[in-house]
């Protein structure tokens, strides 16, 4: 279980890393416009609420949930690991949700840049929050469903 934790912790960092050196390039590099790839651009822009643009203005709220979830994460991680994937999907949002709540408690609103235009702009805590998700939606179908090895 230790070796777990620490590979889930390693994972929710290095995402938060990764993520908030992301923002901080998107924020010097595209303050004078966006950057258009065709299918793919980057727009800068500073999100109030969730993703795909739910609960507009509610900054105050989601950062508070954003530090209950993180709280939660970190004093019960080692016992919602249960297997390698468990680490995994649990560093994933656990990285994501801090990228995110910590734009949130220090810039007042989240940084995002990547626009794929069939969902609103987003960035990679986002990314890591639905890789996580998807992850644990693995994780039930893969170990949801197994049967008690004894009958009681």
């Amino acid at each position: 279980m230790v070796a777990r934790s620490w590979v889930s912790l390693f994972i929710a960092f290095s995402c938060f890393a990764l993520d908030q050196l992301s923002k901080w390039v998107a924020r010097s590099a595209l303050v004078n416009g966006s950057v258009d790839l065709g299918w793919f651009r980057f727009d800068l822009v500073f999100n109030t609420g969730a993703a795909y643009g739910m609960f507009s203005n509610a900054t105050s709220v989601l950062l508070w949930v954003g530090v209950a979830v993180i709280g939660y994460l970190l004093f019960t991680l080692s016992s919602l690991l249960k297997t390698q994937l468990d680490a995994w999907l649990y560093g994933f949002i656990l990285g994501g949700a801090m990228g995110n709540t910590f734009d949130r408690l220090w810039f007042g609103n989240v940084t995002d840049f990547v626009n794929i235009h069939i969902i609103p702009v987003f960035n990679l805590a986002d990314v890591w929050l639905n890789c996580g998700f998807c992850l644990m939606l693995v994780q039930v179908i893969l170990y949801g469903r197994k049967k008690p090895t004894h009958m009681v």
